[in-house]
C-alpha cells in the first residue's frame, strides 16, 4: 500500500473511530468515563478532518491548481463537504449529532478512494479552462450538501419513528426537535440545490464552448437532471405547499440514491463525456 493510500486509511479510521467512541459515550452517558470517551471521540474526529482538509490542500498546491479532476480528487472534495456542512449544522444549529453522522459515510468515501486511479489526471488545454473546474466543484459541493441532508432526513424519520412508538431512548434525547431537523433539512437542499443548478449552469458554458451544445443525450446529462428535479420538487413543495413529513422525506431519499448511482454507477459503466472523472 503506497503511503497516498496509508493516509486516506488514516482519516477513515479516525473518522470511524469518533463514531464508534462517541456512540459508546452515549450508551454509558452517566457512567464514569464517559467525558473521557467523548473528548478522545471529538479529537479523533477533529484529526481526521484537518488530515483530510492538509491533504487536499497539499495535493492542489503539489499539482498547482486545485485537485478536482479526477474521481478521486472529487471524493477527497466530497468528503470535506460533507463534514464541513454537519460541522456547521453543529454551530449555528446545535445538531451534534450529524457530524458523528457524517464520519461513517465520508470515511466509506475513503476507502472507496483506496481502489480509485490516483494519479493526477492528463489534463488538456480544455480541461484546465475555467468553466469545467467550476462545474466540478460546484456539483461535488451539491453532492455533499444533499449527503449531508440524507442523514438529517435519517434522522427526522427515526425521531418521527421513535415519538410515535414511544420509544424514548437515550439517543432520542440527543437528536433535535422534528421541527428543528425539518428547518435544517430545508436550508441545507436550498444549499445544495443552488449549487447544483450553478454547476450545471457551468458545465452547459463549458459543454458548449468545447463540443457546440449545452446538452448531450447521455446518462450523466440525464441522471443529474432527474437530481435536480427530485430537489427541486423537494423545494417546491416545502416552499409552495408547505408540505413535510414522510412523502416529503421519501422524495429526499430518492435524490440522494440519485445521486449515489450517477457518481459511482454511471461513471463505471458509461463515462460517456465526463469519463475523466
Amino acid at each position: 500500500m503506497n503511503p497516498i493510500s496509508i493516509i486516506n486509511l488514516i482519516i477513515a479510521i479516525s473518522l470511524l473511530a469518533s463514531t464508534a467512541l462517541f456512540i459508546l459515550s452515549v450508551k454509558y452517558l452517566d457512567q464514569p468515563g464517559n467525558n473521557y470517551q467523548k473528548a478522545i471521540s471529538q479529537f479523533l474526529g477533529d484529526f481526521g478532518y484537518l488530515l483530510l482538509l492538509s491533504k487536499f490542500i497539499g495535493r492542489s498546491y503539489a499539482l498547482g491548481y486545485l485537485s478536482l479532476f479526477s474521481f478521486y480528487e472529487t471524493l477527497i472534495l466530497a468528503a470535506i463537504v460533507l463534514v464541513t456542512v454537519a460541522k456547521a449544522a453543529e454551530k449555528i444549529y446545535d445538531v451534534e449529532l450529524l457530524k458523528f453522522f457524517s464520519y461513517p459515510l465520508s470515511a466509506l468515501f475513503m476507502i472507496v478512494s483506496l481502489f480509485a486511479p490516483q494519479n493526477p489526471p492528463q489534463l488538456t488545454s480544455e480541461m484546465m479552462g475555467g468553466w469545467l473546474g467550476y462545474h466540478i466543484a460546484f456539483v461535488i459541493i451539491a453532492y455533499g450538501c444533499f449527503s449531508a441532508s440524507f442523514l438529517t432526513e435519517g434522522m427526522y424519520l427515526f425521531l418521527d419513528r421513535c415519538i410515535k412508538n414511544k420509544q424514548i431512548t437515550i439517543i432520542v434525547k440527543l437528536i433535535p426537535s422534528l421541527d428543528q431537523l425539518n428547518k435544517l433539512n430545508y436550508r441545507i437542499i436550498f444549499t445544495g440545490f443552488i449549487f447544483l443548478t450553478v454547476g450545471i449552469g457551468f458545465g452547459g458554458i463549458w459543454s458548449d464552448e468545447i463540443w457546440g451544445a449545452y446538452w448531450f443525450w447521455e446518462p450523466k446529462f440525464i441522471v443529474t437532471l432527474f437530481i435536480w428535479l427530485v430537489y427541486g420538487i423537494y423545494l417546491y413543495n416545502k416552499l409552495i405547499w408547505g408540505f413535510q413529513g414522510k412523502v416529503i422525506s421519501y422524495l429526499n431519499l430518492i435524490g440522494f440514491i440519485a445521486i449515489m448511482i450517477n457518481y459511482f454507477v454511471v461513471r463505471l459503466l458509461d463515462g460517456g463525456l465526463h469519463h475523466f472523472y
